[in-house]
């Protein structure tokens, strides 16, 4: 009498193959998705810090213009605000009296506040891609005031970093005055202020650099200066 026995197949090596493939395939694709997740995430988390960094920046500005005091100074020929191009200083009002706050760049490895030069690194170069713009330290200035002469750098003078990412020439001013003709909206931006009197208003432009992507981000904002005009009457007697 003969037995019949149940034949058990596995699995080809042309099937275990495929299998393998269709896997690895899979798992692949996975990581991709998961990888890119990663990547958009921390794009998505420095685009955010950059553009908060830049409001905050812009904000900051437009606050201690708001709060300046319209002083002047006719002994010493100083108005409350004084700047030029590329550099702002006014005199603020604060909880502990009054203040010279100053705005300015200054190159990571010549500023005196601890750690700056830290802050960034030049990063990787694209081939072809030609010098990628230098980011510079935007400080803020804080002095007691009023002091012997302006800027009032002294034991008091405190300054912070409001951003390490402004371009290199990133940081415009522009100070509005009354235009003599008729053409335009009635205002002359010029470059440069050093009258007694406050301008009418002041545009503030900031060139921020991406540390990673290389783009530029330009951020502008016209703020008016408040008015009224409170004198120094003790220097002027001495005059």
């Amino acid at each position: 009498m003969f037995r019949k026995f149940r034949s058990v197949q596995g699995l080809t090596l042309v099937e275990l193959l495929l299998g393998l493939s269709i896997f690895s395939v899979m798992a692949v694709s996975l990581y991709l998705i998961f990888q890119n997740g990663i990547m958009i995430s921390r794009r998505a988390q420095r685009y955010s810090t950059l553009d908060g960094e830049m409001f905050f920046s812009m904000e900051l500005m437009a606050r201690d213009l708001e709060n300046m005091v319209s002083y002047t100074d006719r002994a010493a020929g100083e108005g409350s605000l004084k700047g030029n191009g590329e550099e702002i200083s006014m005199i603020v009002t604060e909880r502990d009296g009054l203040k010279e706050v100053r705005y300015f760049l200054v190159p990571p490895e010549k500023s005196a506040l601890s750690g700056v030069a830290a802050l960034w690194e030049d990063g990787p170069q694209k081939p072809g891609a030609g010098t990628r713009p230098r980011p510079m330290i935007l400080v803020r200035e804080v002095s007691d005031f009023p002091c012997q002469k302006r800027p009032c750098r002294d034991e008091t003078t405190v300054q912070e970093i409001i951003s390490a990412h402004v371009v290199t020439g990133g940081l415009k001013f522009m100070y509005a005055t009354v235009r003599t003709d008729d053409d335009g909206d009635g205002l002359r931006w010029d470059p440069q202020w050093s009258e007694l009197s406050a301008p009418l208003g002041v545009e503030i432009l900031m060139d921020f650099l991406d540390p990673d992507g290389g783009l530029i981000y330009t951020m502008e904002k016209k703020m008016l200066v408040p008015s009224g005009i409170f004198t120094s009457p003790d220097r002027e007697d001495k005059k």
